[in-house]
């Protein structure tokens, strides 16, 4: 099924378009280094003086999926804790409308190698290479049963724990490590 059947694709705000001179209202702002290549949200927003009326259809929903459209390109899922941040016109806005695909799912496969080739092949631009939200709507997006979009969902979840809490037990081994190498290089330890 291709992704515009599923969900409404759209690009972000410009910003400059939102940016008020003098303004009491601030608005957190994704940046491109909002979203790492594993798909994840960092807490890493701008903000900026935005005029009263920002239209909602440009601000983050559970659910949503937002993409860099500039290569590389990486998906993210909008949760809860992400929600009403301000998507500018670098991203795409993918609201799915279709009870078919899981959204972790989607966000799974618009990560997956297979789409990042599609993409790199789609992209144009000589310095940088940009998808339009266009081509975007063209890729085709496998649907299993939802049991089975679920159970991967579930899957990655527990890998990206899994690789979380890796990250944690290596940054305290190095910690430990320094710790003994300071002790040994004072002669405190023999």
């Amino acid at each position: 099924m291709l992704l515009k059947e599923l969900a409404d694709i759209q690009t972000g705000l410009v910003l400059s378009r939102a940016r008020a001179i003098k303004s009491n209202k601030r608005q957190q702002v994704f940046t491109l280094s909002s979203v790492t290549q594993n798909g994840i949200i960092k807490e890493e927003f701008n903000e900026m003086e935005v005029m009263e009326q920002v239209n909602e259809k440009y601000l983050s929903r559970e659910g949503d999926l937002i993409i860099r459209l500039s290569l590389p390109s990486f998906a993210a899922l909008i949760d809860k804790e992400n929600e009403n941040i301000l998507i500018p016109s670098q991203f795409a806005i993918i609201r799915i409308r279709n009870d078919v695909i899981v959204p972790g799912y989607l966000n799974i496969y618009l990560n997956s190698n297979e789409i990042n080739t599609v993409i790199g092949k789609k992209a144009e631009g000589t310095v940088i290479k940009v998808l339009s939200v266009k081509q975007l709507g063209e890729f085709e997006i496998p649907i299993p049963p939802l049991i089975h979009q679920q159970k991967i969902v579930k899957l990655f979840n527990l890998i990206k724990r899994h690789s979380g809490l890796m990250g944690q037990l290596d940054e305290k081994e190095k910690k430990k490590n320094k710790y003994y190498i300071e002790k040994l290089l004072k002669g405190e330890i023999k």
